[in-house]
């Protein structure tokens, strides 16, 4: 309904109100889709294999999408991106009832509200607050306020989980060592991982040249790439444990990244674009199936569409606020060059440097996080959900 809402939109206002639409039934359903995964594959090596190719499959989908986009807005219309889910849905719709056995929860706990809400409305100030800097100083009231103001609410919605009757996220959740590492390195690696191919597309065809189509067929090297690692990381995970696997993927995306930083303003696919965008999507794809059984590593049946769904939330706040950032220092980056005199082209191309010199910085730190929270060896793939 929302993407019917979003193709037939007349107005900014229309589509911006349907895309929240379009969250909250993403919000319902990417937890439930792996948590559902958790729940139905017991054993490990098949739990392991299927999250793999969960994972794959959101990788080769992220990369068809830039593909297919550019394609409908090509030859068809921007209108086409929304009202392509249509038939997706219908199939879901007519599937999964037939393939799927209803889970009844063993206990029924009434909805946290107000945890909801406070996470919600905490981080939506930080990103309004990031993406003011774009226009304003960092130190501003209209920058610092909503981020101070943001952060001081999660900070009271985080102790109010922590005497809540039935919390939205029990406090015990955040027990298990190997769950706890995942979702960090999942906040710093999404943070650039989505983040990166707003950059990329927009120098592909703002710099280089290329237009929607072609700038759409240039991510097809990435999908495939992306791929194999996945297929290798579902193979070596479950013989040398999640952390070296981890580990080495987020470096290598690390490298990836950095190698975004070589870009100029008179650049060329081949040699500035692609060699950068292969190392991100292998190390991508190492990463990927890590981060899905780190997130459900030792949960109860229970808790198995807790984890999921707050894995799936970390991945998508972490992009919001990533990409909020990195493009406001982009942009600042570019304008204040630009007021020196810099050449247009060569501003904008050097504030997309900057970007991506930031964001190879936060993957250091997911690259830390890995090597020194994740659990060692291959004890991590012993966890098991509880049937």
């Amino acid at each position: 309904v929302a993407s019917i809402a979003c193709g037939l939109a007349q107005n900014p206002a229309q589509l911006v109100t349907a895309r929240f639409a379009q969250g909250i039934g993403e919000a319902l359903a990417a937890p439930a889709a792996l948590g559902l995964i958790a729940l139905l594959f017991t054993d490990r090596g098949e739990r392991i294999r299927a999250i793999g190719f969960f994972g794959g499959i959101s990788g080769l989908a992220g990369t068809a999408g830039p593909i297919l986009s550019g394609v409908l807005v090509e030859y068809a219309s921007w209108r086409w991106i929304f009202l392509v889910n249509i038939p997706v849905a219908v199939v879901a719709l007519a599937l999964v009832p037939r393939l799927i056995k209803a889970h009844r929860p063993t206990v029924r706990e009434p909805i946290d509200l107000p945890t909801a809400a406070g996470i919600a409305l905490g981080f939506t100030g930080i990103v309004f607050g990031a993406i003011e800097a774009a226009d304003e100083s960092w130190t501003s009231p209209v920058v610092l306020g909503p981020m101070i103001g943001g952060a001081a609410l999660l900070a009271a919605t985080i102790a109010y989980q922590a005497r809540a009757a039935h919390p939205l996220v029990p406090l015990r959740f955040f027990t298990d060592r190997t769950r706890v590492a995942a979702n960090v390195v999942t906040v710093f690696f999404f943070s650039v991982f989505f983040t990166q191919f707003f950059f990329v597309t927009l120098y592909l065809q703002n710099v280089v040249g290329f237009s929607a189509l072609e700038t759409g067929f240039s991510f097809l090297p990435f999908g495939i790439v992306i791929g194999i690692g996945i297929g290798a990381a579902t193979s070596l995970s479950p013989r040398l444990g999640l952390r070296p696997v981890l580990t080495v993927g987020a470096l290598v995306t690390t490298v990836g990244v950095l190698l975004f930083t070589r870009i100029t303003a008179d650049g060329s696919y081949l040699t500035e674009v692609l060699p950068a965008s292969l190392a991100v999507a292998l190390g991508s794809g190492l990463v990927l199936p890590c981060l899905g059984n780190g997130a459900v590593t030792n949960v109860t049946e229970d808790d198995a569409g807790l984890a999921s769904g707050l894995q799936q939330a970390l991945q998508q706040v972490a992009g919001a606020v990533g990409l909020a950032v990195l493009a406001s220092l982009a942009l600042r980056r570019a304008e204040d060059l630009m007021a020196a005199g810099t050449a247009p082209g060569e501003a904008i191309v050097d504030g997309y440097r900057l970007a991506f010199l930031v964001g190879a910085g936060l993957l250091v730190a997911a690259t830390v996080a890995s090597a020194t929270l994740m659990r060692g060896g291959t004890v991590d793939m012993e966890h098991q959900p509880v049937a």
